[in-house]
């Protein structure tokens, strides 16, 4: 006789979990007395507002409680805790937050893991980066020096989405209007 005992509610209108369908991805860390649960979504803000993390969720004889969430860039994957440091894995870096606080998680550091490159162009002894993210609605460019172009730490970075919007060209439209979503 199962029985809902209690329940949490969090993220945007359209969001999902790793663990809908790996169970690896959803974590309970028993001596912590804390869920782990990561996820990614958007919200219907005008064209949409993509958001990501880790939510974190206290746990105490039957009863859930909502606490904060440790953002993140991009999709995220995985998390696990350790001495009130929690680490959290996203498509693109591994990012560690201090806890103590858990309605407030505060990042301490973070190792870059992958760039999603859609086009490359030689500048000399630079490499200029094209980086167009369909699901978080981001375009930017980086220079990366051109003997290191898989270089995960850019040189210099510029997001184009301001750029775009002022200066009315083709891809200055929102997001949802780009890629047809709106």
């Amino acid at each position: 006789n199962p029985a809902l005992l209690n329940k949490v509610s969090f993220g945007d209108e359209y969001t999902w979990t790793e663990g809908f369908s790996d169970y690896k991805a959803f974590r309970i860390e028993d001596a912590n007395g804390l869920i782990l649960v990561p996820f990614s979504g958007w919200a219907q803000d005008g064209c949409g507002k993509f958001s990501a993390g880790v939510q974190l969720i206290d746990w105490s004889d039957d009863t859930l409680k909502l606490r904060g969430v440790a953002a993140q860039p991009d999709r995220s994957r995985r998390s696990f805790v350790t001495d009130d440091v929690l680490f959290a894995v996203s498509d693109s870096v591994v990012q560690s937050y201090d806890i103590s606080d858990r309605d407030k998680p505060g990042e301490r550091d973070r190792a870059g893991l992958s760039n999603s490159v859609a086009r490359t162009l030689p500048l000399g002894r630079l490499l200029v980066r094209l980086h167009d993210d369909w699901q978080t609605g981001t375009a930017r460019l980086s220079l990366v020096a051109a003997t290191d172009p898989d270089g995960l730490e850019p040189l210099g970075e510029l997001a184009l989405d301001a750029v775009l919007k002022r200066t009315g060209k083709p891809g200055a439209e929102p997001f949802c209007e780009r890629y047809g979503t709106g």
